[in-house]
């Protein structure tokens, strides 16, 4: 995608554009510049980077021109004048295969020889001759120069190498300021979290998970506490023992049937427990946990019955 100061320019769809490129010429050992008409047809976010897919619709035509794409790279390097062979350090503030513009507390002259040590990130250092075009004071700083300088004899393989390594730093600035624009997008759709936020956030999860299990103990419980009632009710109750004819009691389990009460009683309780605890943790952050509610009321219910059956059954053996 095209980039204007150092921000993506977005292009619509069917709007017309003009691409340049240049293509090195063996026989003039320069890069000779192009350009031709498209039409954009596609747009596309490729491994985070930002991509457009263009129509050719116009011829291709040479362009006179003598500057070429400028890379904004500041980076600390070093500069040997040859004059009198001295290493000096500078700051680079911008690169192209033409030239650089470096920043020196040392005063050049004008066409002064030196030869640049280009220093491509943690890539390859090319070593490329130049020679001074100006040398101004950098915005009235004091010891402090704008050296601008253009590279000469350069050879087919080094030129490679200085567009290689733009046209890679460039594709590395482009994936980030696409990510950049990807988190802006997601900021202004979706709340940023806080410290607090996050830690209360991941405090809630582990505090759902533990009384999930919890919840399942008790509705288990509950299970098992409706399942030993069943077994503790007398089996004349049941309309199939009449019609097999098979013996049947007319007394309840006692067994079971306070097995049946201990357990309900221990689902309910913990069941008002997980309310009070749920309650205590979240406040008014969150509603009351329905699934306590209903184990508790499920729980009551079989308690309840119960404790009737257990009442019942005392009052006929008394």
């Amino acid at each position: 995608a095209p980039i204007l100061s150092g921000k993506i320019v977005l292009l619509q769809l069917n709007e017309e554009v003009r691409v340049s490129f240049s293509q090195y010429n063996e026989s003039r050992t320069d890069h000779e510049v192009f350009s031709f008409l498209a039409k954009v047809e596609s747009r596309q976010v490729y491994e985070e980077i930002a991509m457009v897919g263009l129509r050719r619709i116009g011829e291709i035509a040479k362009v006179q021109r003598r500057d070429y794409f400028r890379l904004n790279y500041i980076k600390q390097m070093a500069v040997t004048r040859v004059s009198d062979n001295r290493q000096i350090d500078v700051l680079s503030k911008d690169i192209s295969l033409g030239g650089m513009r470096f920043i020196s507390q040392v005063r050049f002259a004008r066409n002064d020889k030196i030869i640049c040590r280009v220093n491509f990130e943690d890539r390859e250092t090319v070593l490329v001759e130049g020679v001074v075009l100006a040398c101004g004071v950098f915005e009235d700083a004091v010891n402090q120069y704008v050296v601008r300088v253009e590279f000469v004899g350069i050879d087919r393989e080094k030129s490679q190498q200085i567009v290689k390594n733009i046209n890679s730093i460039q594709a590395t600035y482009l994936k980030k300021l696409s990510s950049e624009y990807h988190n802006k997008q997601l900021d202004a759709t979706m709340p940023p979290l806080n410290a607090e936020k996050l830690e209360q956030y991941q405090d809630d999860v582990k505090f759902d998970i533990s009384f999930g299990y919890i919840k399942g103990i008790i509705w288990l419980a509950a299970i098992i506490a409706l399942t030993l009632f069943l077994f503790a009710r007398p089996s004349s109750a049941y309309m199939i023992s009449k019609m097999l004819g098979t013996p049947y009691s007319f007394s309840w389990n006692y067994l079971f049937l306070r097995a049946a009460l201990t357990a309900s009683c221990g689902a309910f309780l913990c069941s008002l427990l997980g309310l009070y605890f749920t309650y205590r943790h979240y406040r008014s952050r969150k509603s009351i946990d329905r699934g306590f509610i209903f184990s508790a009321g499920f729980s009551a219910i079989i308690m309840t019955i119960a404790i009737v059956a257990m009442l019942t059954q005392i009052t006929r053996v008394g």
